[in-house]
């Protein structure tokens, strides 16, 4: 049997990916964040055994290592905190706040997540850490009806009708960026690093429905977002990780793959052309997604939008919601506005340039460097 003297420092020093917060443990606790016992110069490994040691929840890691979970000491709340490197993302920090300050912060429209506060890294000039609130993967749990996902669309594209009202274009929103709150959903909690387990990492995470509480989705990362001045022309091109025409069209192509989504298919052909000035606005397309979503019937609503759920349990869910007076939409019909006024817009959505542009405007950088 392997002591835990044998498995390395005491603070466990072979998970690389967390040395930088562990190091930045000190200052955030004076900062009055608090990471989990783990981070504590004076935490001893609780494992007997290599066996133990894989089992324990001081091994579950986050998905990326510039992210991290804390709790705000002052107030018990939950966050997350994110490590932001100024020369990679210049304008990241500042915009976040921005969208995140009054009078945006205060529009019901805005979805950008919430930065509760910014500090400064006192080891590495080069770093600022965000901090926002504790949040879930947007596609957890599976949506359970196709009402559930015409909701999480109808706010997304919301969040971005805000954004463009203001010039801003995401420039990578894909479905990484896209986040939820998972509070009322997970009403037990859920563990900030492996959310598919609850807090005390023993078992999986208990949940409902959507439609029993339904959740606010955030667009998060804004590193490659960018605030325009008409008439200034954004030709930069669009970050590797979003298609390099409509990032936001691409999150809907799996669509196709939905019988029940079929009705989704014309609106998101319009969005992915090839040439900007084809392309429908966001003020367009949200006033074709409310046209097309307010003429299905609460039957289609309630069919089930994931094809490998189970049929009976999704049935028996939605006849118990059918007895209980809850409706597939958390509103009868969504708003159906005039897109008379969008012609402001439309200058620079046809000032975008397309992929031949791009390609010619690259390759003049090239040979310029």
């Amino acid at each position: 049997m392997s002591s835990n003297k044998d498995l390395g420092p005491p603070n466990i020093g072979s998970l690389k990916c967390e040395t930088w917060w562990r190091k930045h443990q000190p200052f955030l606790d004076n900062s009055g964040y608090r990471l989990r016992p783990k981070f504590d110069p004076s935490w001893r490994p609780p494992w007997q055994t290599n066996h133990e040691m894989y089992k324990s929840e001081e091994r579950a890691l986050h998905s990326s290592p510039y992210i991290m979970d804390a709790m705000r000491v002052q107030d018990g709340k939950k966050v997350m905190l994110k490590r932001v490197s100024k020369s990679e993302f210049p304008l990241e920090v500042e915009l976040s706040v921005f969208l995140s300050s009054s009078p945006l912060s205060e529009d019901p429209c805005n979805h950008c997540v919430p930065i509760h506060d910014v500090l400064q890294s006192p080891r590495d000039s080069d770093y600022h850490i965000l901090v926002m609130p504790r949040l879930h993967k947007f596609h957890s749990p599976s949506f359970d009806t196709v009402g559930e996902l015409v909701e999480c669309f109808r706010q997304i594209l919301e969040g971005v009708e805000l954004l463009h009202r203001h010039f801003i274009a995401p420039r990578d929103l894909t479905l990484l960026n896209v986040i939820l709150d998972g509070s009322q959903l997970y009403p037990k909690g859920f563990h900030p690093a492996k959310t598919w387990a609850n807090e005390s990492y023993t078992g999986w995470a208990k949940h409902t429905t959507r439609t029993e509480c339904w959740a606010r989705y955030f667009v998060i990362d804004f590193g490659m977002t960018r605030r325009y001045v008409p008439p200034e022309i954004p030709y930069e091109p669009v970050s590797r990780c979003g298609n390099r025409y409509v990032p936001l069209g691409n999150m809907y192509f799996y669509v196709r793959t939905h019988r029940p989504l079929q009705f989704l298919v014309p609106l998101v052909d319009d969005m992915v052309q090839k040439g900007p000035s084809l392309r429908p606005t966001i003020n367009e397309v949200v006033h074709s997604f409310a046209i097309l979503c307010n003429s299905l019937t609460k039957y289609h609503l309630r069919k089930p939008s994931n094809p490998r759920a189970n049929p009976v349990f999704q049935r028996a869910r939605q006849l118990r919601h059918i007895a209980t007076l809850l409706p597939p939409l958390p509103i009868s019909k969504f708003p159906v506005f005039p897109v008379a006024g969008d012609q402001h817009l439309r200058p620079v959505y046809t000032l975008i340039p397309g992929e031949a542009q791009l390609d010619k405007k690259q390759e003049s950088l090239e040979t310029t460097d």
